[in-house]
Formats: C-alpha cells, sequence, structure tokens
C-alpha cells in the first residue's frame, strides 16, 4: 500500500508519530512547505517517528510511505473457504477497535488523533469494495477495479472501515439517510428482515440527543470469523455473521438490541469519542443505555425493565470478579476494559443520572454535550459539565463515587410490620475502606394501602437507615426502589405476606421482579407457593414470569408440576417455556418426561429445545440416549442443539459415543459445531481416564486452528482438563497469539493446570463455557484467514483414543 498524510507543523522541530507493526517500509518521502526535503524515520516498537526537517510553527507538509505487509496478525482479515466452511465466498475486513490498524496501516493509530481521508483500493472484478464516507466512483478495465471513498469529516483511524467481496445491498427505508445493509447472498434474505427498524432508531437517537445524525448515508455489513458482535466504524457498522440468526432463532432473540447498540456509537464513540482507553464508558456505556432505550421506545417498560435487570446482574459481577473503578487508566492493555464496568455499569450511572436529573434536563444535557464537543475527543468531566450546566446542580460526588472509585452498593432491606408501624430498615453490607467509601443512596420506599400507593424517601448515606411509619393495619405489600432507579444489590427480606402482594401488585416489573427473588426462601408456605404459581400464569412481563418458573424449581413437585407444564405448554414466551423446563428437570419428576421429550422435538424454539434436551437428561439420565443421539442430528443455527446432545452424550460417557464427539472436531464440520464438539471431548476425558491423554494431544493440535474463536474453546477445554503437560503446547500457543484477550485466557489456564478438580467440577466449567459461547453470537461487548489444517498428532490422538476406548469398555 501506500500512504500520504498532510498537515500542518505545530512548532518547529516538529515530528509526526505514526504506528506501524510488523508492517515492512520501502519507501518514505517528505514534503515541507511544498519542497522536497530529507526524510528519516525512527522506530521504537510499534511507535515510528517522522522528524518534519526545516518546518516552522504553521508550515504544511506531506510525508508519503510505501509498505508491505505478508500477512497481518489481526486488524485486516482475509476469509476464504475451507474445509469446515465451503460455501462461504472470500472475503476480506478490517477491524481497528484497538490497535489492530496498526498491524496493516502505518497511522496514527490513537482514539485522540483526528483525520479525515481518501481511500482507493484495488480489487478483483466483480467484487464490491466498502468503506466510510462517501462513494466516489470505480474505475478500470480487465481483471481489476479501483474503487474511491472519502471521509470529509475527522474522526480517529481506529473507526475506519475497508471490506471488499461479493457483497449484496438490502435498502432499509428512510426519509433522509441512505441505509443499507450489506451482506453475501448467503444471508441477504434475512438482514433484508433484521435491519429494516434501522432509520426508526436512527430517528429515536436524533430525538434523544437532539443532534442530527451527521452523515447521508448509514450501513451495516456482515462478515465471518469476525471476532465480536458488531464494531460502529463510522457510517459503516461490521456485524457477524452468527448474529444473522434463522427464522426459528428469531423465537428467542432479537439483534436489534445489538443494531441499536452499534448506531447509537454514531454519536457516542464516532461524533464524540473518548480521549484515551481510560474513559471507554463514554463510548460503551452509552451505546449500552441508548439500545436500551431504544428497547423502551419499541417495546414498551416491561421489556426495558427486563434488559436493565440483567444489566445490573452484569455490572454486579463484574464488581465481583474484577472490581475496579470504571475511569481508569491502570491496565496492560486496553482490551481489558470492554467489560462489565464499561458497558452495563456505565449504562446504569447514565440512567441513574436521567432519573435523578429528569429525562428533560437529562436529554438536554447530553445534546449540550455532543454540541460542544463534536468531531472531538471527550474526558468524563466533559460530561459532567454539560450535565450541570443544563441541571444547575453539582455532580462532583456522584461522578467521584460511581466512576472513580470501585464497588458497588449492597444493600440489605428488612421490611415488616408488626404492632401497628411499618419498619423498613436499611444497611449497606459491601466492603468499606478508604478505596470503597459509603455510598449516597437516596432510596424510595412504596407503600400500598387500601388501594393506594405512597411513596416514602430514605437518605441512605451512612452504615443504616431506618423508616418507621405508623399503620394501624398491615400494608398491601412494601417495595424498596419501585421503580428501579438504583443500581443496587439488595436483598431483601420481611414479611411473606408484604412480598407476596408486592409479586402481584407492584406497578414496576422489576419491583415484582425482586419480590420473586426475595419469596425464593419461603416455598414450604403454600400461599407463597400459590402466589408464584398465580405470578407465573399471569404477570405481563416475560423475565418476571421466567423468574417464578425458576424460583418454583426448587418447590415440592407435585404443588407446582402442572403450573411448570401449563408453562412449557402454553406460555408464548420462549425465556418462559425454557424456564419451565429447566425448573422440570430440577425436579427429576418422571411424570414430566413425555412432555419434555415431546418440547425437545418439536418446541419452536431452539433454546427451549436444548432446555428441554438437559432437563429429559436430568430426568432420567439412562433413557436419554436415544433422544440425545436423535438429536445431534437436528439442524439448528450456530449448530445449537447438535453441541447440547454431544455434550450430554460426553456427561453420559458411553464408550459407543467417543468416537462420534471426536470426529465432529475435526475439519470438515462447521467450525461453529467443531467448537462446541471440543467442549465435549474434553467432558468425556474428564470422566474417562483412559482416553485424556489422546484427547489431551488432540486438542494441543487444535491450538494451531486460525479461527479465534475456536482457540478460545480449545484452550477452554484443555483448561477443563487441567493436566499440567498442556503448559508447553500453551505455552508456544501463547508467543503467536496476537489478541490480548486470547492471550490473557491462555495465561489463566496454565496457572490453573494441575488443580485438582472433580469430574463434575470440570464438567460444570465446560457447560459454561459452552453456554459463554451461545450467548457470544450476538453480543457486542469485546471487540486470520480461517483455515484448518491436519495436525501430526490428529491421526495417532484418534488411534489411541479408540485404543482407550475399547479398555474402557
Amino acid at each position: 500500500g501506500v500512504v500520504t498524510y498532510r498537515g500542518v507543523a505545530r512548532a518547529p522541530g516538529a515530528v509526526l508519530t505514526l504506528y506501524a507493526r510488523d508492517l515492512a517500509l520501502s519507501a518514505v518521502s517528505l514534503s515541507v512547505g511544498g519542497k522536497p526535503a530529507p526524510a528519516s524515520t525512527r522506530q521504537d516498537g510499534d511507535v515510528l517517528r517522522l522528524p518534519l526537517a526545516g518546518a516552522k510553527a504553521g508550515t504544511p507538509f506531506a510525508v508519503t510511505l510505501r509498505w508491505s505487509v505478508t500477512r497481518p496478525a489481526m486488524g485486516l482479515t482475509f476469509i476464504a473457504k475451507d474445509a469446515d466452511e465451503p460455501d462461504r465466498p472470500d472475503h476480506i475486513w478490517t477491524q481497528g477497535e484497538t490497535h489492530g490498524a496498526r498491524h496493516w496501516l502505518p497511522s496514527p493509530d490513537d482514539p485522540d488523533e483526528r483525520l479525515t481521508w481518501d481511500l482507493r483500493v484495488t480489487a478483483p472484478k466483480g467484487w464490491t469494495v466498502l468503506s466510510n464516507g462517501e462513494p466516489l466512483g470505480v474505475t478500470g478495465r480487465g481483471r481489476t477495479r479501483e474503487t474511491r471513498y472519502r471521509m470529509p469529516s475527522p474522526y480517529p483511524v481506529y473507526l475506519l472501515n475497508v471490506a471488499a467481496g461479493p457483497y449484496v445491498a438490502s435498502r432499509h427505508p428512510h426519509k433522509r439517510v441512505r441505509i443499507e445493509s450489506w451482506a453475501d447472498k448467503r444471508h441477504t434474505r434475512r438482514v433484508a428482515k433484521i435491519g429494516r427498524r434501522t432509520g426508526q432508531m436512527l430517528d429515536l437517537f436524533e430525538k434523544l440527543t437532539g443532534t442530527r445524525y451527521p452523515h447521508p448515508r448509514y450501513g451495516h455489513l456482515y462478515v465471518d470469523e469476525f471476532v465480536a458482535g458488531g464494531m460502529e466504524n463510522i457510517t459503516l457498522t461490521t456485524l457477524t455473521t452468527r448474529a444473522v440468526g434463522s427464522d426459528a432463532t428469531d423465537h428467542d432473540r432479537t439483534i436489534e438490541g445489538l443494531l441499536a447498540h452499534e448506531l447509537a456509537h454514531q454519536w457516542f464513540g464516532d461524533l464524540v469519542t473518548c480521549r484515551t482507553w481510560a474513559d471507554l464508558w463514554l463510548n460503551e456505556g452509552f451505546a449500552t443505555y441508548y439500545q436500551k432505550l431504544w428497547t423502551l421506545h419499541a417495546l414498551g417498560p416491561d421489556r426495558f425493565a427486563e434488559q436493565m435487570a440483567g444489566a445490573r446482574r452484569a455490572a454486579l459481577g463484574a464488581d465481583r470478579s474484577t472490581p475496579r473503578p470504571v475511569v481508569t487508566d491502570r491496565y496492560r492493555h486496553p482490551s481489558e476494559l470492554f467489560d462489565g464496568h464499561a458497558y452495563p455499569k456505565g449504562a446504569w450511572v447514565l440512567h441513574m443520572l436521567r432519573e435523578r436529573l429528569g429525562h428533560a434536563v437529562f436529554d438536554a444535557g447530553i445534546a449540550r454535550y455532543l454540541k460542544a464537543h463534536r468531531h472531538t475527543s471527550v474526558e468524563t468531566v466533559d460530561l459532567r459539565k454539560a450535565l450541570e450546566a443544563e441541571s444547575g446542580r453539582s455532580l462532583r460526588g456522584f461522578f467521584q463515587r460511581w466512576l472513580r472509585q470501585p464497588g458497588a452498593p449492597r444493600v440489605t432491606a428488612k421490611l415488616q410490620w408488626r404492632k401497628g408501624q411499618l419498619h423498613v430498615h436499611l444497611q449497606q453490607t459491601q466492603g468499606v475502606d478508604g478505596q470503597r467509601p459509603l455510598f449516597r443512596l437516596p432510596v424510595e420506599v412504596a407503600v400500598a394501602t387500601g388501594g393506594r400507593v405512597q411513596v416514602h424517601k430514605v437518605l441512605l448515606d451512612s452504615a443504616r437507615a431506618s423508616l418507621d411509619l405508623p399503620m394501624p393495619q398491615a400494608p398491601s405489600w412494601v417495595m424498596v426502589d419501585p421503580d428501579m432507579r438504583l443500581l443496587v444489590a439488595w436483598k431483601i427480606k420481611g414479611s411473606p405476606d408484604l412480598l407476596r402482594g408486592a409479586a402481584r401488585h407492584a406497578a414496576h416489573a422489576d419491583a415484582r421482579y425482586r419480590a420473586v427473588e426475595a419469596l425464593k426462601g419461603q416455598l414450604h408456605r403454600r400461599p407463597v407457593v400459590r402466589d408464584l404459581l398465580d405470578v407465573l400464569r399471569r404477570d405481563k412481563a416475560r423475565h418476571v414470569r421466567a423468574h417464578a418458573a425458576k424460583v418454583l424449581g426448587a418447590a415440592a413437585r407435585d404443588a407446582v408440576r402442572a403450573g411448570l407444564q401449563r408453562a412449557l405448554r402454553k406460555d408464548p414466551e420462549s425465556v418462559v417455556r425454557r424456564a419451565a423446563a429447566a425448573a422440570l428437570g430440577q425436579h427429576r419428576d418422571m411424570a414430566s418426561l413425555p412432555l419434555l421429550t415431546r418440547a425437545a422435538r418439536k418446541d419452536a424454539s431452539p433454546s427451549v429445545r436444548a432446555a428441554a434436551l438437559r432437563a429429559v437428561f436430568a430426568v432420567d439420565r439412562r433413557r436419554s440416549r436415544p433422544l440425545l443421539l436423535e438429536a445431534t442430528g437436528w439442524p439448528s443455527f450456530g449448530h445449537r442443539l447438535q453441541g447440547t446432545a454431544l455434550m450430554l452424550l460426553a456427561r453420559l460417557a458411553d464408550p459407543r459415543d467417543l468416537d462420534r464427539i471426536w470426529d465432529a472436531t475435526r475439519p470438515g464440520h462447521r467450525k461453529a459445531l467443531r467448537a462446541q464438539a471440543t467442549l465435549a471431548l474434553a467432558a468425556y476425558a474428564s470422566r474417562i481416564e483412559a482416553v485424556r491423554e489422546a484427547v489431551r494431544e488432540h486438542l494441543e493440535g487444535l491450538l494451531h486452528v486460525r479461527s479465534v474463536r475456536f482457540r478460545h474453546q480449545v484452550v477452554s477445554a484443555l483448561g477443563a482438563l487441567s493436566e499440567p503437560a498442556s503448559r508447553g503446547p500453551l505455552r508456544q500457543a501463547l508467543t503467536r497469539e496476537p489478541y490480548f484477550r486470547l492471550a490473557g485466557h491462555m495465561r489463566r489456564v496454565m496457572k490453573g493446570l494441575g488443580k485438582k478438580l472433580s469430574a463434575d467440577k470440570r464438567i460444570k466449567k465446560l457447560e459454561e463455557a459452552l453456554e459463554r459461547l451461545e450467548r457470544q453470537g450476538t453480543s457486542p461487548h469485546h471487540k486470520g484467514k480461517p483455515g484448518d489444517r491436519a495436525h501430526g498428532k490428529d491421526s495417532s490422538a484418534k488411534r489411541r483414543g479408540g485404543d482407550a476406548a475399547r479398555r474402557a469398555k
């Protein structure tokens, strides 16, 4: 390639700093003030410095570099058909965030550097070349064509997107912006369907932000083997083909949330960009929250409550597993920051601000923020100042505690009515020290009496606070934070009667959800079980019904069998049917086996069918094998059903099934199936000592596979086997691994090798990895020529595995 950078020197002796990794520079030329100047370069690691010889303040310059790279480790990916994916077309795509661009383009690869660009790409005739900004036409004859694009507004280079392949466009309606989805012919019908509401999302975000989308076009680009769910490249978002789904998966999920997330980035992350990765939440927290505001607009408050409840669980989970402030510059690599702090906790911080300031004031503050910093870099203080200017309130303490200090509040709430008084006692129970002081929480308490609901306020700014209200008669129900305004890990204790009333009658879905959770310790009481069955049958929020089914899985089975069976047969939402199937499996109830078997075969939802398979296995392992063998042939998007069946067969550890599981890990099967089969093979070897060495050697050979996601699952499988002999192959794989997250996963696995875990614990780890693999299909969180090759160990491993299987018999 050839690249020319033009600019103006800001001071005498100025130096142009670029980043380049594994690139071979063949020529460098410099022009200063319109005249040729001597060019020299100094490189230190990734950093390439070019002194602007003779430049004074205000002097224009131009630097041209010619370079080549044989096989970029990342950043620019070439996709070709192979034994696993024989029907996919050749295509290429780029991924810049966080440090990918420097692997194929010498560039100012930093989020605080902005530039405009003019791009020319030569590609084979018949291919479509896509990039950001304005298309300027296609020229050329013979076997190649040159395509030009221009980005006239300044953006960081990590948002540069270049793709080429046999892409076909599907147009989506909008009155002003040209919106298209690009995919190869395998996916055109689906992408035309799933992108049709993008224009409505754009209109909503313009309204909420008070800021017009700044470009005449916007597009989605679907590519194979993408390393994330999506990436918000300016005007042209890249999405994984794993998100395309099928008509069957529409029963389980929609990728509208992913589309909304990446579109929201066009304002938050693109139009304004975090100055350093320390403030990543200004990109990802906003995109996550506005994705949920789209859900509120399109699907209503109950679905919004469901998504915010999920975000709360993720944020609190991140606080437990990797406690850190949301805003931090302490990291080894920016990839560490793409986690539950930047995404769901960031979203919850914005939600609390919007509820505290009022929607109109918050929205006006965001409009002020975007207008003041348009096409520039921002820090967290810039957002605070904009919201303070609009609201007239100081937010210094709020921003300090929620964003710059670690921790999340955990509050025990005791609710009790006795002798004519209602007592509400609140206590912060999270760890408190010099780095994690107490939170200042304005807690609302809803009290329902005589058909009326009154809201009382308690300021919890110390370890404890109480509310005591004279009340001659017991209230119908009581609930803290009744309108979901605080990010708190609630532990609610109190009278079952108060909680039963809240589970059935609280206005907000989140209040009912938390009341159901609080009742799980009261299942020995018949009225509680009766009310939870009523919630399962009647609540209008699907996640509340699903949670009731989950809680009822611990109840006496004879009391709840009929209600759970009805939910599995008749509930219109797959999330509820899935929870009902899991609860019936937890009961180990032979009376439910015919219904579960039918659901596994016939339910419209792949996730319900997978849950029913697991439930059949839980009820009667011995009789489940014929159904599991049948399920290994069931088609499903992403091979989810086959993967579930293989994992359950592995848990049976029947020697007759070893070859079936082993074969599914080999080239010639789809990579999605191979990845799941890899986990299943490790699960089998965790049960059968005789095959463990052969399985370990086979899995170590798969560490060479080019697919990043596949390698991740292989590492997980080796971690579950926990054989110290895998340390050497993993260490070798680590030396060639370019992806920081996967390298970190390898280090953690190596550290844990040899630790004695029971087979059940190893199986649990593998099942969790399988569930993550299923979930990550459309996850926006976390941001190769794929091709498998035969490995020397494979044939010998197969032979030893067969011998070991015969010994196991």
